[in-house]
């Protein structure tokens, strides 16, 4: 993920036409931080968000850049991923993410809409899923393991 993280932000930065040299530099000298460095050596779920995010930007430049239907698939799958991840990434980011797409490309509406909708249907089967199981329509059921962490932590002084 580290050298995906590294590539993703040069050819971003590239792709915003930033010299050679400096993205070079600012992407070697993001991938050596400390923080970076901290966060690749723990299994935490920040380094994979980061990788998935930047996958997700350079999928869409390149979309946007050739407007094939693959890198609308991989933009799709990588915001899928984030939604399976982290519960910050929730449906209404998904469905807005999807309907800015198909509003903003026009031409593409259909690729955009057919690319879109297998992840956009599983991600409505899982949070049926936890609505059927457990009696909350999100994509995390921990909610309730969280509270009683942080009320347990409080009173703990």
């Amino acid at each position: 993920m580290g050298l995906g993280i590294c590539w993703s932000l040069y050819y971003l930065m590239r792709t915003c036409r930033v010299s050679r040299w400096l993205a070079f530099s600012l992407a070697v000298w993001f991938i050596v931080s400390p923080g970076v460095v901290l966060f690749e050596n723990y299994l935490l779920y920040e380094y994979l968000v980061t990788f998935l995010l930047l996958i997700a930007a350079v999928a869409l430049a390149h979309f946007l850049q050739d407007a094939r239907a693959r890198w609308m698939i991989l933009f799709f799958a990588a915001l899928f991923a984030l939604v399976l991840v982290r519960n910050f990434f929730h449906l209404v980011y998904f469905i807005a993410m999807l309907a800015a797409l198909a509003f903003l490309s026009k031409s593409q509406r259909r690729t955009v809409l057919l690319c879109g909708a297998v992840p956009l249907l599983a991600i409505i089967g899982l949070y049926a899923k936890n609505r059927i199981l457990f009696g909350t329509f999100s994509g995390s059921t921990w909610m309730g393991m969280n509270m009683d962490v942080i009320t347990a932590h409080s009173t703990d002084t």
